[in-house]
């Protein structure tokens, strides 16, 4: 069951987030969705500030340990 409304307190925290395909579908099996993945967090680490510390990717989810680099003013909906 996905969680709705989830509301970051503290922007400044590192947080454990993870990542479910539709229906626990073993999508990540395959090398180029992986690829996607993987190419997905690098970009958002170079590019829009995402502090990865660390992440597992897993056959149907991803799970990560993470922050931004500096606050952003935005909302969560």
């Amino acid at each position: 069951m996905a969680r709705t409304g989830f509301n970051i307190t503290d922007q400044y925290s590192t947080y454990f987030v993870t990542f479910t395909a539709v229906g626990w579908m073993d999508i990540f099996t395959r090398k180029e969705c992986k690829d996607i993945i993987i190419e997905s967090l690098k970009y958002c680490m170079k590019n829009k500030g995402l502090v990865v510390n660390a992440y597992v990717l897993m056959e149907s989810h991803l799970h990560m340990v993470a922050r931004a680099e500096e606050v952003m003013d935005c909302q969560i909906s």
